[in-house]
């Protein structure tokens, strides 16, 4: 399934490595991901030593840069895939150039707000202690979403984890149509993201200077 995935700036500042600004690196980490990660520092050295074999994997056998095919050949459409005590639905978002798989996210069902702090609040606590346990403690953590921070289809942020190429970010998305909420982890490659991103924005913008034109 392809779904649109949210470029938020909300959490730069903990969550985005700064990525190689040049080019060769950039094709290199969407045409063909990378297998090895530049050391710049000892503690990117302790951390590919640490991680190093999983900074490639998206989720389960799933590794960044698979094809849509593939990653459908490992998830079917409407499994659930069981994480520590509760369950979600996984979707891959892809490269619109390309059909590289760059971020999964796993998410609950949708319900009322009278759930928020209670049963979805056990399933965020659920997964992220999870990812504690393979990654350590967030290096973003809030604890619980602000009710009052909800708006209709946007996801707010509560952890985060950020590891080299890696990112983690687990939090609530309200629904499109407003009063129902569900728990959502995505996991995604930093620098094909970021790319992701400034191509969007980049289409957003040429399409506005085409459109003006009708004016």
């Amino acid at each position: 399934m392809r779904k649109t995935f949210l470029y938020m700036p909300l959490l730069s500042c903990y969550l985005y490595a700064a990525c190689s600004s040049n080019s060769q690196n950039n094709q290199s980490a969407t045409d063909n991901h990378r297998d090895t990660v530049t050391v710049e520092n000892s503690d990117s050295a302790k951390l590919v030593a640490k991680y190093g074999s999983s900074l490639h994997v998206a989720y389960g056998k799933a590794n960044f840069g698979i094809s849509e095919k593939e990653f459908n050949k490992l998830f079917k459409k409407y499994d659930t895939e069981k994480v520590g005590d509760d369950y979600y639905s996984i979707d891959g978002i892809f490269t619109k150039n390309g059909n590289k798989l760059y971020a999964v996210e796993l998410y609950s069902l949708y319900k009322t707000a009278n759930y928020v702090d209670a049963d979805l609040q056990a399933s965020l606590d659920n997964i992220a202690s999870v990812i504690t346990a393979r990654y350590g403690e967030p290096e973003f953590d809030q604890g619980k979403p602000e009710f009052f921070r909800f708006k209709p289809g946007e996801f707010q942020v509560v952890k985060g984890w950020n590891i080299l190429n890696k990112s983690i970010r687990i939090g609530m998305r309200e629904k499109y149509s407003g009063s129902e909420y569900q728990v959502v982890c995505q996991i995604y490659d930093k620098c094909i993201n970021e790319e992701e991103g400034e191509k969007s924005e980049q289409e957003s913008n040429k399409n506005k200077s085409a459109d003006a034109h009708k004016f």
